[in-house]
């Protein structure tokens, strides 16, 4: 019996995220640690709420507080609100309209998969690979590729055999030349079902708590007043095979000038993703120039991490780090940070991110050059 989800209107469970130890340049190790437990309440066609019930008294002196930076996520399929529980600072947006389709700026509702969680029948991509037990309760399983922040990997969903409802989705990934097999990098288990409760409107309210700020932009834009539309001032500098590149110069290219780090968490993350761009769009004149803010006694590893990663595009590294000239020269203080020159050369787009820097490449190379 393998109905899945399918035919709920209203469904309440927990989550229990685990997700292995990451290496010190992000790539996945054992053993798995334990993540975050959540209570979950969803209703079709987009009403979704997702609160962290990990207790953690350390955090703030209170076990109702949980330890994800983002502690709750709500959806009333018109507006969906983030509250960092941490902080007690929100995240207000236009929110999807079905159960399927929503996102989280913090990955939140990304834990669940929701295209899997609640689509209305199996996704396609998903192909049965067997039968198994899974805490001594018999299992189907059933297995899809997957993007983990621009990793190729493989996820797994297995349903109980006799209610077919999930017990976990988990991903695999091959990202590490040593994970032979796969790592098991992220796992979500599912427990304690409940098919169509009566869950009360109050619980999908979007109003963010009155003494709650809207969170900061992690992602300032430099104080040097770059606008799109503006040319930059020309720029030298040699790459880590020692050629030397004018970085300023498009010549009819879309660029994307990627400053990031190694130690940088959010850095390498970003990476992937900027990964799967070029190989998406290289061919069709979209360029990239890393800049890279390790330090000197990195240089090796810097070049070890490329190599391993297979990041083909032009690599800066002068192992100055923030006081190097080129950082220096647009006054970055955080990274990642980017600037997209469009096929004039001029600035495109300053600091974009994930979809929006999609858009942004996409958008430049329709453009003409001037």
């Amino acid at each position: 019996m393998n109905h899945f989800l399918y035919a709920f209107q209203s469904v309440s469970f927990v989550a229990k995220d685990l997700r292995a130890s990451l290496d010190d340049r992000g790539e996945p190790c054992a053993p798995l640690l334990p993540g975050q437990t959540f209570f979950v309440q969803a209703q079709r066609p987009g009403r979704l709420r997702i609160q962290d019930i990990t207790t953690n008294e350390d955090l703030a002196g209170s076990p109702s507080i949980g330890t994800s930076p983002y502690g709750l996520f709500v959806s009333d399929g018109e507006t969906q609100l983030e509250l960092r529980k941490t902080d007690n600072t929100f995240r207000q947006s236009p929110a999807a309209s079905t159960l399927d389709a929503l996102t989280s700026k913090s990955g939140l509702v990304e834990v669940l998969s929701p295209d899997a969680l609640f689509a209305d029948e199996m996704p396609s991509a998903f192909q049965p690979a067997g039968d198994a037990t899974l805490d001594n309760v018999p299992v189907s399983w059933f297995t899809r590729p997957h993007d983990y922040y621009g990793v190729a990997s493989e996820q797994k969903v297995y349903l109980d055999k006799q209610t077919g409802l999930p017990l976990r989705i988990s991903v695999f990934s091959s990202q590490s030349e040593n994970a032979q097999p796969a790592v098991e990098i992220q796992r979500t288990n599912f427990s304690s079902w409940t098919l169509n409760p009566a869950i009360p409107d109050t619980a999908f309210l979007t109003t963010p708590p009155a003494d709650a700020p809207p969170e900061s932009d992690p992602r300032p834009e430099p104080v040097s007043g770059l606008k799109p539309g503006m040319f930059l001032a020309p720029l030298f500098a040699e790459d880590l095979q020692s050629d030397k590149l004018e970085i300023t110069r498009s010549d009819g290219k879309v660029v994307l000038l990627d400053f990031w780090a190694m130690w940088c968490a959010p850095s390498r993350h970003e990476i992937f993703r900027v990964k799967a761009l070029y190989d998406a769009y290289h061919a069709q004149g979209f360029e990239v120039i890393g800049i890279s803010l390790d330090p000197e006694e990195e240089r090796a590893e810097l070049v070890d991490y490329l190599r391993r990663n297979d990041l083909r595009w032009p690599q800066i590294h002068d192992g100055q780090e923030f006081d190097s000239p080129i950082a220096r020269e647009y006054q970055i203080a955080a990274i990642p940070f980017n600037l997209l020159l469009g096929r004039d050369g001029a600035l495109a787009a300053i600091n974009v991110e994930g979809d929006e820097l999609e858009t942004s490449v996409r958008r430049a190379l329709a453009a003409t050059s001037g």
